[in-house]
């Protein structure tokens, strides 16, 4: 069951509850230096959610944690244990004029506008402390296409979006014959969306430098890499694209391949808990 059909009150005990877990974790691996797992970025106190960041550590660091989810995205700012402030930015799907059937889009510029209102809410409702880092969480299965400069090519196709179920079927077809065992991705995974940009979207698809989940797209636009870094992500989210083999700790190179000789280079790097994500 999806997070957004549970009840309120269940959806924000489980929400709080892993915004609480990830920022115990990142307060007993922070050392001298910023230091946090895949999933957070951190940087001192500033209102841009772009610029690279120095941390000095003291008593007077808060957290902020992130949901950039598919209805809306939600901040918190947690300072010695308790919530001290609190945002939240509603918004919808891409229009679908043409009633496709099983798209759901979203631009991811979006999530972008909705990140920067809440973290500018958040931050100026904390008065003189200090901001120690922020944790995303985000929606998983989604496809974001982007240049080598972390420019999105076209609107994300979203966990909700089945319009790739003929490639769907077509890729886990090939990949049981491929591995010998049972591979059967749905048609919300990534591979197969990224499959369906190439069949009907080539032109596009040839321009794609990185493919990559929403959640890696807001850490990249948090950390603001220098030009040519790969994109990174954790392997919860990489487990979701399809092609990841958790006995392995890795991509599949030949399912990878089923979509494109070069799809492998152009996805996320995988880090392990509590390695750095970015400053």
């Amino acid at each position: 069951m999806h997070a957004k059909t549970v009840s309120t009150s269940i959806f924000s005990f489980y929400y709080y509850s892993c915004v609480y877990y990830y920022l115990i974790v990142l307060l007993i691996c922070s050392k001298s230096h910023v230091v946090v797992s895949s999933s957070f970025i951190l940087m001192s106190s500033s209102s841009s959610t772009t610029k690279k960041l120095k941390t000095t550590h003291n008593h007077n660091h808060y957290y902020v944690g992130l949901d950039v989810g598919t209805q809306g995205t939600k901040a918190v700012a947690i300072y010695q244990g308790k919530v001290i402030a609190r945002a939240s930015v509603p918004y919808g799907l891409a229009p679908n004029p043409q009633k496709v059937k099983g798209r759901a889009e979203q631009d991811p510029h979006i999530w972008i506008q909705a990140v920067e209102t809440c973290l500018k809410k958040v931050v100026g409702e904390t008065n003189e402390l200090t901001l120690g880092g922020i944790g995303v969480s985000g929606q998983q299965h989604g496809m974001v296409a982007l240049t080598e400069t972390y420019e999105p090519l076209r609107f994300a196709k979203l966990w909700c979006d089945v319009e790739a179920d003929e490639e769907a079927q077509e890729f886990s077809k090939q990949a049981t014959n491929i591995l010998k065992k049972p591979w059967n991705i749905p048609a919300g995974f990534t591979c197969p969306k990224i499959l369906w940009m190439k069949k009907n979207e080539r032109d596009l698809f040839d321009q794609t430098k990185w493919f990559c989940l929403p959640h890696d797209y807001i850490t990249l636009k948090l950390i603001a890499p220098p030009k040519g870094t790969q994109p990174t992500t954790d392997a919860g989210d990489a487990s979701g694209s399809g092609l990841w083999d958790a006995t392995q700790q890795d991509y599949v190179h030949e399912l990878a391949q089923i979509i494109d000789d070069e799809l492998y280079t152009k996805l996320p790097k995988v880090l392990p808990p509590n390695s750095i994500a970015g400053y």
